[in-house]
Order: structure tokens, then sequence, then C-alpha cells
């Protein structure tokens, strides 16, 4: 009897084992992937990044000449950003360089203590000014938000981890919208990302008409919940002194009211200007083992319509993160009164430059 029972006991045990081995081993699917992995950027506390951006515009018969000059001017735009961020130090460096119209301007940004701080080389030529060569132009936030709203007592209260928090949150309800069709694995790849070479998980995700309105008809559900409303007022009136509680039901309640037909009905009226036939989305994620992006390639296209007047527009965006959570340096230039200027006294000397 006693080894009967010893030999169930053995049994269980043995069971109980395999079935967490097998729970553990087994693979995520590409939506948990995606949505652990936004989840993940919480951790995330350290990084070096790197984001190019590119944009192409085709036109057809525009008339308007101004219209024209822009897209002419913004066709073949690029943008690269690249620096280091600690959340923990509450620091930034980054380095920007946009070619644009043909010409290329450069910048430096740096945040600290609550602090932006801009380096514009490009302002010299712009104003006349060889001093602005060397100046920062420099933004304290706290000022900048006491300016703006005074009495708004929550303002002081703001946190941008709130702000992503609630990012990530739609992010990963979208993900969850989107249907089996819109989620493509591609398996483990080697990529580089920054300075590193490693193995990642390639997941695709394919946005189209339809899966983009799967995704608002998801949003509103969203909002259906009083905790997430509440999020999403705290955040707005956090950065907009002149909202209300009031207003903002208010033009919730047309929004909630809103049925699938009603959303159809939208999307047909926006099919008048909008080609939904050309509209697509691709996004390729890279996943390491330790569900961190550590690359990630956007391909957008949309053209837009009015009689036989058209204009299209093709976006490309890649961006690199490496180093996570690993120790970075960040260093701040010596910002000091006589090699910077407020950006409230820039903003001044720009508005009233043409009265002097």
């Amino acid at each position: 009897m006693i080894k009967r029972k010893r030999g169930l006991i053995f049994l269980l045990i043995a069971i109980m084992m395999i079935t967490m081995l097998t729970a553990c081993s087994k693979p995520k699917t590409a939506r948990e992937a995606l949505s652990e992995a936004i989840l993940n950027e919480e951790e995330i506390n350290t990084s070096q990044f790197k984001m190019a951006l590119s944009l192409n515009v085709n036109t057809s018969n525009i008339y308007d000449p101004e219209l024209a000059m822009y897209a002419n001017m913004l066709n073949n735009a690029k943008l690269i950003i690249e620096g280091k961020t600690d959340l923990n130090e509450e620091k930034t460096a980054a380095e920007l360089k946009l070619d644009l119209g043909g010409m290329s301007f450069s910048a430096s940004l740096y945040q600290y203590d609550n602090t932006i701080a801009i380096h514009m080389p490009f302002l010299a030529q712009l104003f006349g000014d060889p001093s602005f060569a060397d100046k920062y132009i420099v933004m304290d936030l706290d000022a900048l938000m006491e300016e703006f709203a005074p009495e708004q007592q929550d303002l002081k209260d703001f946190d941008e981890e709130e702000l992503m928090a609630l990012y990530r949150k739609i992010a990963a309800s979208s993900i969850d919208a989107l249907s089996e069709s819109a989620l493509v694995d591609k398996g483990e790849q080697s990529v580089t990302a920054g300075t590193e070479n490693v193995k990642a998980r390639e997941i695709e995700i394919i946005i189209n008409e339809e899966e983009l309105i799967n995704i608002v008809k998801n949003l509103i559900t969203m909002l259906k919940d009083e905790e997430f409303r509440n999020q999403i007022f705290k955040i707005l009136s956090s950065v907009d002194p002149y909202s209300s509680e009031e207003d903002f039901k208010r033009d919730l309640e047309e929004i909630l009211e809103a049925s699938d037909e009603d959303i159809d009905a939208l999307f047909d009226e926006i099919r008048q200007n909008v080609n939904f036939e050309n509209f697509k989305i691709q996004n390729n994620v890279f996943i390491d083992n330790k569900s961190n992006v550590v690359k990630a390639i956007t391909e957008a296209t949309i053209s837009f319509k009015e009689d036989d007047q058209s204009i299209g527009l093709a976006v490309k965006a890649e961006a690199d993160t490496w180093d996570i959570n690993k120790q970075i340096a960040i260093e701040i230039p010596d910002i000091h009164a006589e090699n910077s200027i407020d950006f409230y006294e820039l903003l001044f000397m720009t508005m009233f430059a043409p009265f002097y």
C-alpha cells in the first residue's frame, strides 16, 4: 500500500513537472510576443537609439502653386535622430540631421534637470547673427508649464510615465483587435541594431483599410471603460489648462454613441478624399530573447484626391535600440547665461523683429 501511494505521488509529481515544463516551453504566438514587448518597454530605463525617417511625395495635376511648392520641398525629405537616454538620471542627449528641399540642417538636443536645451547652428544664418552658431536655446519646462497654466494645480503632477502607460495600453489593445492574417511570424533573424548584432524574432504587421477600421472600433470600445476615460482626461487636463471635464464628457458622448454602421459611414465619407486602395502600413518588428524591440521598420503609403488632383505620400521609418538597461554615460555640455538664450526671448525676438 505504501509503495502504491509513493508510486502515485511520484506519478503526480512527474505529471506536474511535465505540465510545467510544457507550459514554460510553449512558444508565444506573434500576438503574445508583440503585446509582451510593448508592455516590457516600461522596464527600459537606459538605451541608445537611432531613428531614420524618409518621406516621398508624388503629385498629379496640382493646381495650387503653394501646395505644389510644399510638396516639392518635402519630397525626399530625410530626418535622422541618434542619441542616448537615461530615465533614472532623467537625461537625454541626441543629434538631429534634417535634409529638406536640397538643404541640410543639424541640431543637438539635451534634456536634463527638467530643462531642454537645443543647439541649432543654422540659426546664425537664418537670423544673420553669428552668435547663434554657438548658442543654446533653453526651455525651463517648469516655468513653461506655469506660464501657460498657473492655475492648473495638477499640472505639476503630470507624469510622462502615465502617458507612456496609456500608449502601451492602446497599442496592446490595438494588436488584439487585428485579424490573424494581419500578423506574420517570420521566425528568428540576425539583425544589426546600432552597434550590436543580435538574434531576434521578426514579426510583420500589415494594416490595411479593414484593419484600420477594426482599430478605430476597438478604440471606441476602450473609451466605454471609465478608468480608461479618466486616464485620458487626466493627461489632457495636465497639458491643456483650458480643458474641462464637462466638455470632455460632452465630446465623448457623441463618439460613444457611434455604432459600427456610423463608423463605416464615416469611412465612406473619408474615401471621397482618400484612396484606400493604395493605403498600407507595414511594420516589421524584431524582438530579442528578453522581449525588447531592438529594431522596427515601418513603411506606410497613402494618397489623397480631389477631383483630378492627387497627392501620394510614402513614409519609411527605421528605429534601432541597443545597450538596453546597460550603464550609459550621457554628457551634458556646460550651458550658462553667456552661451544660451531663453526660449521666450527668442520667440519674442522672432515675432517682433519686423518692428525694429
